[in-house]
């Protein structure tokens, strides 16, 4: 998750694209969202039912960050300095678009939110980096778990937590191990060891990666259809659609299933092309603020807040292509404002400044357990 680094040489570009893909796929949720889409469009309609699917296609990608913080992290040594060096991007953030807004719409910043740019975890600025930041002390346990237990033990745990977080959890159709539907470090934590299972232990490697896709594509398409069979039949029994939410969860079975499906595929994606090799060098490190960007609190509200929802209005072919289009735009250009901070903080060294703070932290931490025992 960390983007703030240099991508290493013999880092699988693969995984690099599924990370740009998954947050490309994160600005489609926003739009259709807090764009204001969804709740807009009329229930069942030719346009209802290709938003959703829209919005069913692109709901593992929060899974897939996950997943592949789990895949990259497993087998390198875990270092403190990184959740600094990511907390640094994310007030760099924080801060520069709270005071553009203090500025130019300045009834809009309240002494709240002013605080908490710099404190973006207490202040629940974004849920992801929130879970992401709880999550991020529990790795060394994390990796010491996939890397003690033997293979088969645990692929049995993972079976087992899969069963009990998602099946489970999409049975009783309710958030029965408080989960939070995925919204929670516990489910990030879960997403970690499968990924790390995988990275270590080359699951799925004998299967050609075609196959992958077809499992993606089948878990969308079996929810969308799903989805539409339940409401339209509660629609004629009870005169409005109910009890397809289980389906469009982050912890919902078939959710997870095409998060992974995607993890696989592109694991197994190599590239000749030099060009295709450099766009994703390039835009890879800096694909994480293109979430910190448009999703900030005030771009949230003022700007992203229900400025898509005359999309509905559109005819089917067009509101596809406009949903699309309008995630490129908002993709590129957040991507293109981060290759600014990217050069910024690598001009000023700033994973050498994370390292300096991580000793001293380190050497006060040493302190107080010392007189502690």
């Amino acid at each position: 998750m960390d983007s703030s680094s240099s991508l290493p040489k013999d880092r699988k570009l693969g995984i690099d694209l599924l990370r740009m893909i998954s947050m490309f796929m994160v600005v489609i949720l926003h739009i259709l969202g807090q764009g204001g889409i969804l709740e807009n469009t009329d229930m069942l309609s030719t346009n209802y039912e290709i938003v959703w699917f829209l919005e069913i296609a692109s709901l593992c990608a929060v899974n897939c960050y996950a997943l592949i913080s789990g895949y990259v992290s497993v087998d390198i040594e875990f270092k403190y300095y990184r959740i600094i060096s990511l907390w640094l991007q994310v007030v760099f953030y924080t801060v520069i678009i709270t005071m553009i807004f203090a500025i130019f719409v300045p009834n809009s910043v309240s002494i709240k939110a002013a605080i908490n740019t710099v404190l973006p975890v207490v202040g629940k600025q974004y849920w992801y980096f929130t879970a992401y930041f709880a999550m991020f002390f529990f790795i060394p346990f994390l990796n010491h778990l996939i890397n003690t237990l033997s293979q088969r033990n645990s692929l049995k745990l993972i079976i087992t937590i899969v069963i009990i977080f998602s099946v489970i959890t999409a049975i009783s159709r309710t958030d029965i191990f408080n989960t939070m539907y995925g919204y929670s470090p516990l489910w990030l934590m879960i997403l970690y060891l499968v990924g790390g299972y995988i990275k270590k232990y080359s699951f799925g490697d004998k299967i050609k990666k075609k196959w992958y896709l077809v499992i993606y594509f089948c878990a969308i398409f079996v929810t969308w259809i799903g989805k539409f069979i339940l409401e339209y039949v509660t629609t004629k029994l009870v005169g409005e659609a109910k009890g397809s939410e289980f389906l469009v969860k982050y912890t919902a079975p078939l959710i997870f299933v095409a998060g992974v499906s995607l993890l696989l595929y592109f694991s197994k994606c190599d590239f000749k092309k030099n060009i295709m090799k450099k766009i994703i060098k390039v835009f890879a490190p800096v694909s994480f603020s293109v979430y910190l960007i448009h999703l900030h609190p005030l771009v949230k509200v003022h700007i992203i807040g229900k400025s898509f929802q005359t999309f509905y209005k559109f005819n089917s072919i067009k509101l596809f292509f406009a949903v699309v289009t309008t995630a490129v735009i908002i993709y590129v250009f957040c991507s293109l404002i981060d290759l600014i901070r990217y050069n910024i903080f690598k001009r000023i060294n700033i994973g050498k400044f994370s390292q300096s703070i991580e000793k001293k932290i380190g050497k006060i931490l040493e302190r107080l357990t010392k007189r502690i025992a």
